[in-house]
């Protein structure tokens, strides 16, 4: 009676020490109506020995599979390509295996059927009429694993696209430069993208086109001085109105018709005003120059060096008096600028 007794409880430990299980499925989780290849791993199984080893998932109704075939690796491995029906409620799920040896094996919530679906484009607005790249992230897609997948905008007319190109970056990601038509009418609009294994999905209201507005239009409205004379050296202030002068980047030329220019080095005071230092050469063709800012134009013109005149005295009457006589002596100049306040007469001798 010992015997059997010990020879009892030698079965059970040794059952104990040598539990089958699952361990893993890989991948554990995929899209509704997907079909793809999944590895299961088991401890202590026996996949190879057993007769009639297959696999089944909770998800699955009455006699139907979703098993399209497996492969047996070994006692430890097996792949089987799978189906999930395009109509299995998205959860987590239960993977059995069953053979004569091992029994019924389940791995508990192990597998999870996702479902594909868009989480944003970035930006998610733009201008009539504006050309720019957008981002979209999935969740659960298959982007690069799909062959031909595309991207829409509900406010595409027909057959006509608003996407000049696009780069499938991964599975989850994908860029696309995009040219918004400029009668499209602003409002909100959903995006979508179709591809082998997803389908078609979309993202409501996602996208927004928001009316253009002209950009405030940039203009040189002063230049002061507009003009100086050969051979001077002035400072010459142009005011702009919507500019963007700076320091860094501004530049400045005045080039007339035969592309002789006259050299200048700037000060920008601030975004619409700037102080150019111009020296205009003596012989310097005179004529109107194109002083061209940041691409805007206005003019210049440079005239001709004319000498001032000479001032001189030419006459004084009467030009000799007696001594001790009082009198009224005028002296008339040319080229003068004779005034009260300020001109002063001497008569004054060699002996000081």
């Amino acid at each position: 009676m010992k015997k059997i007794y010990s020879l009892i409880l030698s079965v059970i430990v040794a059952s104990g020490f040598y539990a089958q299980s699952l361990t893993g499925i890989t991948p554990s989780s995929a899209n509704q109506g997907e079909t793809l290849d999944v590895t299961i791993t088991g401890e202590n199984t026996n996949f190879t020995q057993g007769s009639g080893t297959s696999v089944h998932f909770s998800f699955e109704q009455a006699s139907t599979t979703i098993v399209n075939s497996y492969t047996v690796i070994d006692d430890l491995n097996l792949v089987a390509n799978i189906t999930v029906p395009s109509n299995v409620s998205v959860g987590t799920y239960d993977v059995t295996t069953s053979n004569n040896i091992d029994g019924d094996i389940a791995l508990t919530g192990a597998f999870s059927v996702t479902q594909a679906s868009l989480a944003s484009i970035t930006p998610s607005s733009a201008e009539q009429g504006e050309t720019l790249n957008v981002s979209i992230v999935g969740e659960n897609t298959h982007f690069s694993q799909a062959s031909g997948t595309t991207l829409h905008f509900s406010f595409e007319q027909g057959s006509t696209t608003i996407v000049n190109s696009y780069n499938v970056v991964d599975d989850l990601n994908l860029t696309a430069n995009v040219t918004i038509p400029s009668d499209v009418d602003p409002g909100t609009y959903t995006i979508s993208t179709s591809g082998e294994y997803d389908g078609s999905l979309t993202l409501e209201n996602s996208f927004t086109v928001n009316e253009y507005v002209a950009p405030p239009v940039a203009s040189l409205t002063s230049i002061s001085p507009d003009n100086a004379d050969q051979g001077q050296t002035l400072d010459v202030t142009i005011t702009g109105e919507n500019t963007n002068f700076t320091q860094a980047s501004t530049t400045v030329s005045f080039t007339n018709d035969q592309s002789e220019t006259l050299t200048s080095t700037i000060t920008v005071a601030d975004v619409n005003t700037l102080t150019a230092n111009v020296t205009i050469p003596a012989d310097a063709t005179i004529g109107e120059y194109t002083v061209t800012v940041d691409g805007l134009t206005t003019s210049f013109t440079v005239n001709e060096y004319v000498a001032p005149l000479v001032a001189s005295l030419t006459s004084i009457s009467p030009d000799n008096a007696d001594q001790g006589q009082t009198l009224d002596v005028t002296i008339t100049g040319e080229n003068t600028n004779f005034s009260q306040a300020s001109t002063t007469v001497s008569f004054d001798n060699d002996q000081s």
